[in-house]
């Protein structure tokens, strides 16, 4: 055969095998790509299926296809046990009431408070447990870490039942070993005048102030006492009268004591009705003044004549130097302190510090339609605590003595303390009565309110703030 015959011509590949194209190579890959794929998945799903069936088959038949439950709730705690004791003492009390078997409950009942396991209990779980309590009325009164019992239905009832929880005494404390910690429950009957009503109570810790070097026995002033305080309010029956004592705490007793009520002019209480409750530590009195009878009508039947709607006021009595009173101190950085330079500045005719006391300086203008800007008046100025109108703002009213008194509304829109809003009141005679009571912050003779410079407010003249934007220094 010659070779030319060949030329020109492609051989064909032997019988048996296909060319094969790299398109075709490249689906190749893809398609082991997704094999591998399929069986990852395949046997990741034949074992949760033997993992559900292992769980379900330690699980009981008639449990088997639900949803798992929910995880279970913590158990109840358990009511306090009752005390028989306190229940046989009741039962004979209202057998027989006197002050014999009153005395046989009380000591049952402190019995029962002094258990590490009752005593812990929540008032409404004791009486739960205890339904002799609720025969006789038992109120409880929470005063912050302690709680009080009372008895309003009982007439031999003359005293209250505080408890309170105290640390235990501190062993000396071994190496490696912790110091023990802990408290126990104490109770204490508090004496309490006939007719009196608790209806609140408040537990004030006071701290001790230290003394500032060593001054010399004639300026030397009484230091407020510190530690803890039971202040208990509420009203004297049945004139309805406001009714407040204190009790300090001592060598492990509540012994009276009314220090941080020496501020408060008798006035307050013996003339006035009204109620007195808790602010946190701060005491809010809304007195409600009492209305007169008019006079009988010329037909000789007597009659009420509704006479005209008499305001409610609501006065704050703030803690000052561990004292309750109704002004406050003139202390750096406090709102007592902004309203007070503001009308010291009104007062020595300085506008231009006065309007740095001011939110708006546009408010300046109301004390001057007054006619307070430069006034020295014939009866020194009292500043007296109202109910704060708002979370984070104190409220003030000014006591002039004359027609109008001047409401101001003290905050912190910036870095420093403000006056937001003044109002003007018409005077009062009640409140002036009032003010005229109140004892002075700082008992300074003429001499030396003359050599101090103060002014118709009893103080220091005014003073600038710090810088504030906007503001002039």
């Amino acid at each position: 055969m010659p070779l030319t015959a060949g030329i020109g011509k492609v051989a064909e590949p032997a019988s048996g095998y296909n060319a094969i194209s790299p398109s075709s190579l490249t689906a190749m890959k893809i398609n082991r790509s997704l094999a591998l794929i399929l069986i990852t998945l395949t046997s990741l799903s034949l074992w949760q299926g033997r993992f559900c069936r292992a769980g379900s088959a330690s699980a009981p038949a008639a449990e088997r296809g639900k949803l798992p439950a929910e995880p279970a709730t913590e158990a109840k705690a358990e009511l306090p046990a009752a005390s028989p004791a306190l229940s046989a003492a009741v039962k004979e009390f209202k057998a027989d009431a006197n002050d014999v078997t009153w005395s046989e409950v009380t000591k049952s009942l402190k019995t029962l408070l002094i258990d590490p396991q009752s005593g812990k209990a929540l008032p409404a779980e004791l009486i739960q447990s205890n339904p002799a309590l609720a025969d006789i009325g038992a109120r409880t009164i929470e005063a912050g870490a302690a709680k009080l019992w009372a008895f309003p239905k009982i007439t031999q009832s003359r005293s209250v039942l505080v408890q309170w929880p105290e640390p235990k005494a501190q062993l000396p404390v071994r190496r490696g070993r912790p110091a023990p910690a802990g408290f126990v429950l104490k109770v204490q009957q508090l004496a309490v005048p006939a007719g009196a009503v608790i209806k609140e109570a408040r537990i004030i810790a006071l701290p001790v102030p230290k003394e500032k070097g060593k001054l010399p026995e004639k300026e030397k002033k009484p230091r407020p006492a510190g530690g803890k305080f039971l202040v208990c309010a509420g009203s004297l029956a049945p004139v309805n009268s406001i009714w407040l004592q204190c009790y300090k705490l001592s060598d492990g007793l509540w012994k009276e004591n009314a220090e941080p009520l020496s501020r408060i002019p008798p006035f307050l209480f013996n003339n006035l009705s009204g109620k007195l409750g808790f602010s946190g530590n701060d005491l809010v009195l809304t007195i409600i003044p009492s209305r007169t009878p008019s006079a009988p009508e010329t037909g000789g039947a007597e009659s009420k004549a509704a006479g005209p709607e008499l305001s409610t006021y609501k006065l704050c009595l703030r803690l000052v130097d561990g004292k309750f009173a109704l002004e406050g101190k003139v202390v750096e950085d406090t709102p007592y302190n902004a309203v007070f330079q503001f009308m010291q500045a009104v007062q020595q005719g300085r506008t231009d510090l006065a309007k740095a006391w001011l939110a708006d300086t546009r408010l300046i203008s109301i004390p001057r339609y007054l006619g307070l800007n430069g006034k020295v008046p014939a009866t020194p100025y009292r500043m007296i605590n109202m109910s704060s109108p708002s979370a984070g703002s104190y409220r003030y009213r000014l006591i002039t003595f004359e027609r109008n008194d001047l409401i101001l509304d003290v905050g912190k829109p910036r870095a420093q303390w403000a006056v937001k809003a003044i109002f003007i009141a018409p005077a009062d005679p009640l409140l002036q009565k009032i003010a005229r009571s109140l004892p002075a912050l700082e008992e300074t003779s003429q001499g030396e309110a003359a050599e101090k410079g103060t002014d118709g407010m009893g103080a220091q003249p005014a003073t600038t703030p710090g810088k504030r934007p906007g503001h002039p220094d």
